[in-house]
């Protein structure tokens, strides 16, 4: 049996507060192949999460829009899931590679996601991030914490970053 990962419902309503969910995209041990998209559009997104699990990030559907046509448009209009820590912060135990720096913050981008029972370990798609593939690491216990005080989404015009209000405080 697959246990939940601790803080995951608080990570989920945190995603959902900026209108984005993670899906499930663990495949069984004999198939190696990736899930479609056909797959994928089955599914909701996940309310908590499980270890040992792989998910991606994915943004909500507009009125009759799939979620391969969401997540192009999210592309499309360059806006991605970071986690975005200042130079004057540095959370502990967390292991981060390969973020964008600005003179203020370090930018984490992230697409996925597996949640080991000890970790969380994000990633983004060297592909779709380019110069900024990034890896975070994350132990269990301070997941939903960190996620709390340092995600948000981001998008870029004209080569700057432009973030909204970043929404925090999701976690006590």
């Amino acid at each position: 049996m697959t246990d939940k990962f601790p803080g995951s419902i608080n990570m989920a309503h945190i995603l959902e507060a900026y209108g984005w969910g993670l899906y499930d995209i663990t495949t069984p041990p004999p198939r190696i192949e990736c899930l479609t998209w056909e797959e994928i559009e089955e599914q909701d997104p996940a309310p908590s999460y499980l270890s040992s699990h792989k998910y991606i990030f994915l943004p909500e559907r507009q009125e009759d829009e799939t979620l391969q046509k969401a997540y192009a448009r999210s592309m499309k209009e360059r806006i991605y899931p970071a986690l975005i820590i200042p130079h004057t912060e540095k959370p502990a135990a967390m292991l981060a590679r390969n973020g964008y720096n600005d003179q203020e913050c370090n930018y984490y981008f992230l697409n996925q996601v597996y949640f080991y029972p000890e970790k969380a370990s994000f990633f983004s798609d060297p592909c779709l991030y380019l110069n900024y593939p990034s890896t975070t690491e994350i132990p269990s216990p301070l997941v939903a914490e960190i996620f709390s005080r340092y995600f948000a989404l981001t998008q870029f015009i004209e080569n700057k970053i432009i973030l909204p209000k970043m929404k925090r405080n999701f976690v006590n």
